[in-house]
């Protein structure tokens, strides 16, 4: 019973936050069909479908992977006029952990490059990395998209290995408020 009310929570609290998070990145970036109007709505809701499945192909393998929280994922329009941003957010407080924060964003990291890797048609600018405690205090992390692609197959090719990729991305990663 507690289950429930903690994930029906969780689900409340992330479409709140998801919703502020998607009216922040509308506001500070037009979307797609509102810089060109010649583009076709087809193509919007053909790369929005695409967003969406591959942040579910995200937020599967992240939680097939880490076993000590609960993720979500949804892909939100991007900064550029034809980019998709995606927003990952911990159920637990995975920011408090060190060793909690450094498995997950290296799943993260993982599963984004490798997602991005596999559809290079797709255009992602931004990973926005947060948890519940955060997001309550309204605080989340962005990370550039292609940086986690490069991290990825860097690692894949045996060219760094994981822990200079964790250094990477906390070097790279930079705080951000999210408005009321």
């Amino acid at each position: 019973m507690n289950i429930c009310r903690s994930t029906q929570a969780f689900t409340a609290t992330l479409c709140a936050y998801v919703i502020t998070v998607s009216v922040f990145a509308q506001t500070s970036s037009l979307p797609p069909n509102a810089r060109n109007p010649q583009e076709s709505k087809t193509n919007d809701t053909t790369a929005a479908l695409i967003g969406k499945g591959l942040a579910y192909d995200i937020e599967k393998v992240v939680n097939a992977l880490v076993d000590y929280t609960s993720t979500a994922c949804i892909a939100t329009v991007g900064k550029q006029s034809d980019s998709y941003s995606f927003i990952i957010i911990s159920e637990k407080p995975i920011f408090k952990v060190e060793a909690a924060k450094k498995g997950w964003l290296l799943t993260v990291a993982g599963a984004v490059g490798k997602t991005l890797h596999d559809n290079p048609k797709f255009s992602a600018d931004e990973v926005w990395v947060s948890d519940a405690s955060l997001m309550k205090e309204r605080r989340a992390f962005a990370v550039d998209a292609s940086l986690l692609q490069s991290l990825q197959q860097r690692v894949k090719g045996d060219q760094m290995t994981l822990e200079q990729m964790y250094t990477e991305i906390t070097r790279s990663m930079t705080e951000k408020q999210i408005p009321k």
